[in-house]
């Protein structure tokens, strides 16, 4: 419970909502066509999304087809105990199998702009 409160709070003052969506809480203001992290726990462990926070070009790790405004930016800045946070946070948000396909295909195509094929 607290990690998901400091997650949510970092969450918010990062202004994540503004590209990403979170069991469908979104900016609906932005239409930017950022993956949704609803399961993204399930793609990913801890450590993966520590060193993708952590990154100085997190597009060295996910490329990104977005304009460069749009690309997530790099949170290599932020004290480890934020970036700490966020990963295991992310990490946590695991889903079911059926709705974990659904996760991976978005993903996919809002990155590459390509049709997934399993």
């Amino acid at each position: 419970v607290q990690l998901a409160h400091e997650a949510t709070l970092l969450y918010e003052k990062y202004d994540c909502k503004d590209c990403h969506t979170l069991w469908a809480t979104r900016d609906m203001m932005q239409n930017v066509p950022s993956p949704m992290l609803d399961g993204i726990g399930s793609l990913h462990d801890e450590q993966w999304f520590y060193t993708y926070f952590s990154a100085d070009n997190p597009q060295d790790i996910v490329p990104s087809r977005l304009k460069k405004k749009y690309r997530m930016p790099s949170y290599a800045h932020l004290p480890e105990h934020e970036r700490r946070v966020l990963a295991g946070y992310m990490a946590s948000l695991k889903v079911k199998d059926w709705y974990l396909a659904q996760t991976r295909k978005a993903e996919y195509e809002k990155l590459t702009g390509k049709t997934y094929q399993p």
